[in-house]
């Protein structure tokens, strides 16, 4: 089951906060919906639809020791093999890394029957395999089995056992810090929405001070917005794309206009070839998807099983990041519309882009995109505006 999946199924209420900043959970209730928002909500769906697509969020580096990080929790002298993390008091070790990712949305729920108020993505990260950071000392982080961070030439990415991103942040990686993250061989992950990395509308980075984002996470705590976990750290750089491209008609001069896809999206769902895609030998022999449309809307591309009961029929998505003022997206969506077809490709090579045309020019561009696609799957795919997956009744 989907992370989307998983998050529909623990909603009873939610909202959309869009940059709304979690500052003060105990004013939730000026922001939760006024009644419940029944499970085939069209809005909602399509909030948490796209919020399964939003992988890049705020990221930054730390250490265990940090004062944000409970104000002077107790050292941690290394980690075990189950994940635990070892207390010392030497003050004679070195600190334990940790990777903080903070999303710029949240979607509250709130449990009809306790009042109790959840963030889905938490919720689900929980799900997964991760721990809530409950109120206590935050160095006794259990494992997360299975799950990593890895490097990015720009930042980190964390993944789940079967491969997929939960979390992508751009930052400096601190040559110290990567140092120690080798050594041990594990860094400890904080994922929620309180983490006091974004600053608050009309402060600066020097005026939210470290005890008011001290405050923040242990507000976060308190409320049980935080996930953590000790995760293994792999110090090479990630060779697999996790990049979707989107190119207009023309290129590989075919009419169609092309998604690229990592395949790594597919991997949860028993590989490309549950949906009818075959590795690519000629343009006269591209299959048509099997199960798959793409609904394409102002600012997202979401592949759906269609006549799917709706907590199943996600497959996978992209969110334009410049919204509906992403004038390229804009473009594209037209062309995908007015074709009612594309041509979906999916590969674990990184697609060439515009840099690519840049640096080596348009022929360098065509070798290196028909160097991908031969090592790659495809299918042409029906795009619809409509919504793809009507319930069931």
């Amino acid at each position: 089951m989907g992370k989307e999946a998983r998050n529909r199924q623990r909603r009873a209420r939610s909202t959309d906060q869009g940059n709304t900043e979690c500052r003060d959970p105990a004013h939730w209730e000026h922001w939760l919906s006024e009644g419940p928002l029944p499970g085939d909500d069209p809005h909602t769906l399509a909030l948490l639809a796209r919020l399964a697509t939003e992988h890049h969020m705020w990221c930054k580096l730390t250490y265990l020791h940090d004062p944000v990080l409970g104000r002077g929790a107790v050292p941690v002298a290394g980690i075990r093999e189950d994940g635990t993390l070892i207390p010392d008091r030497s003050g004679t070790v070195d600190p334990i890394p940790v990777v903080m990712f903070e999303p710029s949305r949240s979607v509250i729920s709130q449990d009809s029957r306790t009042g109790t108020a959840h963030d889905l993505l938490t919720e689900a990260l929980i799900t997964a395999g991760f721990h809530r950071i409950a109120p206590g000392p935050i160095w006794s982080g259990r494992s997360a089995a299975g799950w990593g961070i890895y490097r990015r030439t720009d930042g980190l990415v964390l993944r789940d056992p079967d491969g997929a991103v939960y979390a992508e942040g751009r930052t400096a990686l601190d040559p110290a810090w990567v140092s120690i993250a080798t050594s041990l061989g594990s860094v400890l992950v904080l994922h929620g929405p309180c983490l006091g990395i974004r600053i608050p509308a009309g402060r600066t980075t020097t005026s939210y001070t470290i005890a008011e984002r001290a405050e923040e996470i242990t507000r976060g705590r308190q409320y049980g917005l935080l996930a953590g976990a000790t995760v293994r750290w792999h110090p090479e750089p990630l060779e697999e794309t996790l990049t979707w491209v989107l190119l207009p008609p023309g290129v590989y001069f075919q009419p169609l206009p092309i998604v690229y896809v990592p395949r790594w999206e597919f991997n949860r769902h028993s590989g490309p070839e549950t949906f009818g895609l075959a590795p690519f030998r000629s343009f006269g022999e591209i299959p048509r998807a099997q199960g798959m449309v793409a609904h394409i809307t102002e600012t997202d591309v979401d592949f759906y099983r269609p006549n799917v009961d709706r907590d199943l029929s996600f497959i996978c998505g992209y969110h334009a990041l410049g919204g509906t003022a992403d004038s390229r997206y804009a473009a594209w969506q037209q062309t995908a519309l007015t074709a009612r077809r594309l041509l979906l490709i999916t590969g674990s090579r990184e697609m060439p882009t515009g840099t690519t045309v840049q640096a080596s020019g348009p022929e360098g561009f065509y070798e290196a995109a028909w160097n991908v696609l031969c090592e790659s799957s495809v299918a042409i795919v029906t795009t619809t505006a409509d919504s793809p997956a009507p319930l069931k009744t």
